[in-house]
């Protein structure tokens, strides 16, 4: 999943965990075991809230051509709530 944000304007009405729910649930439906996302590892709190969400840590990577470290996140089908 790339590049999934909420205007400014919108955030804090619970669009984003709605979308992402949608989302997961069609990705799940069609045979997607896991995914995966990348965020800023300096945004404590976006972490926190994908944690919230069901993500884990996977690793966190730090590229040459970036000034920030990269962290990475999974969630697996069997994580999901389908409800």
């Amino acid at each position: 999943m790339e590049r999934l944000a909420i205007l400014p304007n919108y955030r804090g009405n619970e669009y984003g965990k709605l979308l992402l729910k949608y989302i997961e649930a069609e990705l799940f439906s069609i045979g997607c075991k896991v995914i995966n996302i990348s965020i800023v590892a300096s945004f404590q709190r976006l972490k926190e809230y994908y944690e919230e969400l069901g993500y884990r840590y996977k690793d966190k990577v730090k590229y040459p051509t970036l000034s920030f470290e990269v962290l990475y996140m999974s969630k697996f089908e069997e994580e999901f709530n389908f409800s």
